[in-house]
């Protein structure tokens, strides 16, 4: 079956054989792509205060600032320190806990027709808890109703995977010329009715801009770009994978 003029590659998260190595995210966002990539594993991009002073050190430390390594200071930031997720690790691997009750970062960053969005993630939430939120607080990224994982929402299209369960997950809502789709861990679903000018401008890391759909669990990575190819989505899922330890 052809994909976008390629052969359909096998979409199993264990084998896409990109190792770490060949791979830096920053290689995304040459030329002036637009974008974020946060990255909890470096902790010199967490502080606990907003103005960037005081640097995330240990375990359990609250995050108010994590800075975008993308080049694009897309920072991400929370003044309110009770919604402030923490920072946590096990010595191998490293993520922000959010509480599902109230913790969430703002961002800003507009994608534009073709774009990608992925996350490493862990969720003990089922249903409602979302990662992701649009400004107009309807386009949202994480497990929505009825066991999707899946929702994206721009002008209209709408993408829903049924939720499958694992340890962990990588999650991505695409666009590419007006085609959208989702992927879970490597399961592909397509959407509805295409839009060919669909423009999301993503405000909330950690919930779904809207109340009582709060993130709840661990995000271990997560990229934003304002571009898409197959080869380029095939190496940011290998990459998340490895910041979450593989999806088991």
């Amino acid at each position: 079956m052809q994909y976008f003029g390629f052969d359909r590659p096998s979409f199993g998260i264990k084998t896409f054989g990109f190792g770490s190595s060949e791979f830096s995210p920053l290689d995304l966002f040459a030329g002036g792509k637009q974008g974020v990539w946060y990255d909890p594993s470096d902790k010199s991009t967490l502080f606990q205060d907003v103005a960037g002073t005081v640097p995330v050190t240990k375990d359990g430390d609250p995050v108010a600032l994590m800075r975008d390594k993308s080049g694009n200071g897309n920072h991400a930031t929370q003044t309110l320190s009770a919604a402030r997720p923490t920072y946590q690790t096990d010595g191998i691997l490293y993520w922000l806990n959010f509480d599902g009750v109230d913790d969430e970062l703002l961002i800003s960053v507009t994608l534009k027709n073709n774009n990608s969005i992925s996350a490493s993630l862990r969720t003990d939430r089922p249903i409602n808890s979302l990662m992701f939120g649009g400004s107009n607080g309807s386009a949202k990224m994480g497990v929505f109703r009825d066991s999707a994982f899946f929702r994206l929402v721009p002008n209209g299209d709408e993408v829903t995977i049924p939720y499958v369960a694992a340890s962990k997950h990588i999650i991505t809502g695409f666009r590419d010329n007006g085609y959208t789709a989702g992927r879970l861990n490597g399961v592909e679903s397509k959407a509805t009715a295409p839009n060919a000018t669909a423009q999301t401008t993503w405000v909330t890391l950690g919930s779904a801009n809207f109340t009582g759909q709060y993130f709840s669990g661990s995000i271990y990575g997560a990229i934003l770009l304002d571009d898409y190819s197959v080869d380029k989505l095939l190496k940011i899922e290998n990459y998340l994978s490895t910041k979450c330890g593989g999806i088991a």
